[in-house]
């Protein structure tokens, strides 16, 4: 199993807190050349009554309904999840009731307790790929919604942010280059649906990285790799970045990120 499958890793270490996931959102806030933000385009893909259940699975620090507050249906219900406890007792501050019937629980994916066709829609943020088995969550959700409702399971390409993970490859260990998204990608993730929901469609946000500063891709790195072992090829990772940044004023790194949208 990888690390990055593994739930004891995720919610005891990667995602124990927001930090992590927070410097790698802060690198596309800052440098993303599509200024059209992922979380209003995720939100805009919901394509829901003005009276629906929702449930989220892996809310992680609240991203999708912190930038979408302004515009939120007051006839939403919804429950955001996550495996990890500190997630959800940072949404939990972050959101608080606001004038929506926010349900904040921590909970596995693979074993939702929650009742048979009770909610309209689920949403799966960047979270399908880190499931030891995405098939188990997929039949959870399928369980939980209703006749007609959807799933909206954003992920990556096979190839997102590929000139970062080759420039990572020359100066640190293979296995913090491994491909976390493989299990289910924009390439995989429409197979695995289909085996469990009646039609599946793929959306792509075209987007793509110009970054300026060389700390924002050291740090983003840091977020993911793992001890001691690392410290040196991320020291010089770092240099190579400040030389290709003084040469050539920025580092272009292209992204594939979209969603499968499954219906019931």
């Amino acid at each position: 199993m990888s690390r990055w499958n593994d739930p004891h890793y995720l919610r005891e270490k990667q995602y124990r807190d927001p930090g992590n996931l927070n410097a790698r959102a802060a690198l596309h806030r800052r440098f993303s050349t599509n200024d059209y933000p992922w979380q209003r385009w995720v939100f805009d893909r919901l394509d829901l009554p003005a009276e629906a259940r929702v449930l989220e699975l892996g809310c992680g620090p609240g991203d999708l309904w912190a930038d979408n507050r302004d515009r939120l249906p007051a006839g939403w219900r919804l429950t955001l999840t996550d495996l990890s406890a500190g997630m959800v007792g940072q949404i939990r501050r972050r959101l608080g009731l606001a004038e929506h019937a926010f349900v904040y629980a921590r909970v596995d994916a693979q074993a939702l307790p929650l009742p048979r066709r009770g909610f309209d829609a689920v949403i799966a943020n960047h979270v399908l790929y880190h499931a030891p088995c995405a098939m188990d969550v997929l039949h959870e959700v399928h369980r939980v919604l209703v006749p007609g409702g959807r799933l909206y399971a954003a992920t990556n390409g096979l190839r997102h942010m590929r000139e970062l993970t080759e420039l990572v490859s020359r100066f640190l260990p293979r296995q913090e280059t491994e491909n976390v998204v493989a299990s289910f990608s924009l390439e995989t993730g429409g197979a695995q649906l289909q085996e469990v929901f009646s039609s599946v469609r793929r959306m792509r946000q075209d987007n793509g990285l110009v970054v300026t500063d060389p700390q924002a891709v050291v740090t983003y790195v840091r977020s993911y790799v793992s001890g001691e072992k690392s410290k040196p090829g991320l020291a010089a990772l770092g240099q190579w970045v400040h030389r290709h940044m003084a040469d050539h004023g920025a580092l272009a790194i292209s992204k594939d990120a979209g969603m499968l949208i499954a219906m019931q």
